[in-house]
């Protein structure tokens, strides 16, 4: 109706403009410039006049089309560079009249406000469909396979923040690469000796068929005259580097695979062996003048299938050995009447060529499939820790084992048949605190709502860290109440001195934190804690949003002890007191602060108990 109402107010005073100036209305309904020609009007303007007067209308709605032409590119323009956001910000808040704070609320990204340290989730430039840490975002070599960033530089990729999970070590192109390696030697452990016990026998043997009287006299096998050399000084040269060369380097091969230094140098050690193997099976074949096509066809399956050395060492150990063999055949054929004929060696090369060419193809596919295979399974196992981890923060490990050790009934329930299957508890020695921030609500109320969830996530995190460095345990957070017990899931033999000095620990975080969103930069949050000890009981209840909670009195006398505490003071009980003293008697240490009493007092209805409040000047 507003916009209806106004727009009849424009239209009428355009119609009274015109009225007055004896012209027509020079815009349409849809506020465009007409561009008819006018008549002559009643003061006798020429037909000439009229035309200058239409002549200025062109130009007029030429000018207001450059315009509209030049404001879409430059909003195009402005919207690619990525600012149109703010300069729209901007101009809102000037008819608004808005503050700078509304601005930031209303289009800062969370991750980047410093005192909001949000979780860091991970960007994913990755093809997978979950979200993976920049570490394992990285992509094969086209030609060697190898691992490679999927980030041009180490400034590009995401860096975690100080406080999140600094145990946590990012893998990175280099540890993937070596991790890769390890795995595949250890899951064909087994296969890689056998095919060195292999690489230790083909010399023996050789050494053996070399021998002509060897095998006409003892083993009496005429299939293997074609394999003996009828040149004894040939037969004694390769056995020099049979039995002194390829022989011990082999055992000593076969002999480090138990010992953990040839893991730790599995990238070029392994690729070291088979191409001293080599190099040694290439001499005897010069010497011999023999083609032992057989010999190198085992060489290449194994490199390539067996050894499990990375596809960029074998391509090349491979390669220079198959044409290392082509050169020693070509000169021992230059040779007048030596070895086979010229057509039977040209086969073995070119059939040796041709095997190298399948296996390398073979190789390479089958080695990318098992790199893949790798990074997914990285993937899953760090989706699974995660997965593990907030089940940590939600569910103690202990009471975990129990759930998972307990029988369940259909649809996920608690069987209930005798108590099987039910998570419950009963601790006498247990202390339990409550804290409560003065004036929260009040603060709330003041600030806008983003500031009070900034707030209470920058102070909580500080309070759960010193929690877990007390080693006791969240129970939940009810707005601004924070519940925590010790001793139990937790075992504590000191739980209410720890409970005592989180205490401490979170009245000191509130002195020195500023909240968010408040215009005196000397507001400071004022804590109320108390702590009470006593019998609790504990367990899971329910299957949605299982949590490990406490129930009976001694929860609901230390809500009391906070509710009726002073702020920026810790209040505890007489039983807490009496924990203090116990474990002071019993340890030989002293305490470092005193209880102030407070008298007895009505903490709950037909409960009377002395309070004290705890003085840390001491």
């Amino acid at each position: 109706m507003m916009s209806l109402q106004r727009k009849s107010e424009v239209v009428s005073k355009t119609e009274k403009m015109s009225q007055k100036n004896n012209c027509s209305s020079l815009l349409t309904k849809e506020g465009e410039i007409t561009n008819t020609t006018l008549s002559p009007d009643s003061n006798g303007h020429s037909r000439h006049e009229n035309d200058s007067i239409a002549v200025r209308r062109t130009g007029i709605l030429a000018r207001s089309k450059q315009t509209n032409s030049a404001t879409s590119d430059e909003i195009r323009r402005t919207k690619s560079e990525g600012r149109i956001e703010a300069r729209l910000s901007d101009g809102l808040l000037k008819r608004r009249g808005g503050s700078e704070r509304l601005t930031r609320q209303a289009t800062e990204d969370l991750r980047e406000v410093a005192d909001f340290p949000v979780k860091p989730y991970y960007n994913d430039d990755s093809d997978h469909t979950v979200s993976v840490p920049w570490g394992l975002q990285v992509k094969l070599s086209k030609y060697t396979l190898c691992y490679r960033s999927n980030f041009k530089n180490e400034i590009d990729a995401p860096k975690s923040l100080d406080w999140a999970d600094v145990d946590e070590k990012e893998e990175g192109p280099v540890k993937l690469e070596r991790t890769f390696i390890e795995v595949r030697f250890t899951k064909s452990r087994k296969l890689v000796r056998i095919c060195i016990v292999c690489m230790i026998l083909m010399p023996i043997f050789s050494a053996g068929v070399d021998d002509c009287d060897f095998v006409e006299n003892d083993l009496k096998i005429s299939t293997l005259r074609s394999m003996c050399i009828q040149n004894n000084a040939d037969v004694i040269r390769r056995r020099i580097v049979f039995m002194t060369v390829q022989l011990p380097i082999s055992f000593v091969w076969f002999v480090s695979t138990f010992f953990k230094c040839y893991i730790d140098y599995l990238p070029w050690l392994p690729a070291f062996f088979v191409l001293v193997t080599g190099g040694c099976s290439i001499a005897t074949t010069f010497i011999g003048k023999v083609p032992d096509s057989a010999i190198y066809m085992y060489y290449l399956f194994a490199v390539w299938l067996f050894i499990r050395i990375p596809f960029y060492s074998g391509f090349v150990i491979s390669w220079l050995t198959v044409l290392s063999y082509c050169v020693s055949r070509l000169a021992t054929l230059s040779k007048v009447g030596a070895g086979p004929s010229p057509t039977k060696a040209l086969i073995d090369m070119v059939y040796l060529i041709f095997l190298n060419m399948v296996l390398t193809y073979a190789a390479y596919f089958w080695e990318r499939v098992d790199r893949k295979e790798f990074i997914d399974s990285k993937v899953e196992a760090h989706v699974r820790a995660n997965t593990q981890k907030l089940l940590n923060q939600i569910i103690p490990p202990a009471i975990q084992k129990r759930i998972q050790n307990n029988t369940r009934s259909e649809m996920g329930e608690l069987s209930m048949s005798g108590g099987r299957g039910v998570i419950a508890d009963e601790e006498n020695d247990v202390s339990v605190l409550f804290s409560d921030i003065k004036g929260f609500t009040k603060f709330c109320s003041g600030v806008q709502a983003m500031d009070v969830v900034k707030t209470l996530n920058t102070l909580y995190n500080r309070f759960d860290r010193k929690l877990e460095k007390l080693g006791v345990y969240k129970v939940e957070t009810i707005g601004d109440a924070y519940f925590v017990s010790a001793n139990c899931p937790i075992n504590a033999d000191d739980h209410a001195r720890r409970l005592v000095e989180l205490g401490r620990e979170m009245i000191h975080a509130c002195t020195t934190f500023r909240p968010g969103g408040t215009e005196n930069e000397d507001y400071k949050f004022e804590m109320r804690i108390g702590v009470h000890s006593g019998k609790v009981c504990a367990g899971v209840v329910g299957y949605k949003m299982p949590r490990y909670h406490l129930f009976g009195q001694t929860v609901t006398i230390a809500e009391c002890m906070e509710s009726s505490g002073v702020p920026g003071k810790i209040q505890i009980s007489e039983a807490t007191k009496r924990y203090l003293e116990e474990w002071e008697m019993e340890s030989g240490e002293k305490l470092d602060f005193n209880c102030v009493s407070r008298g007895r007092r009505e903490v709950i209805p037909d409960v009377d108990l002395e309070t004290f409040l705890i003085d840390f000047t001491a």
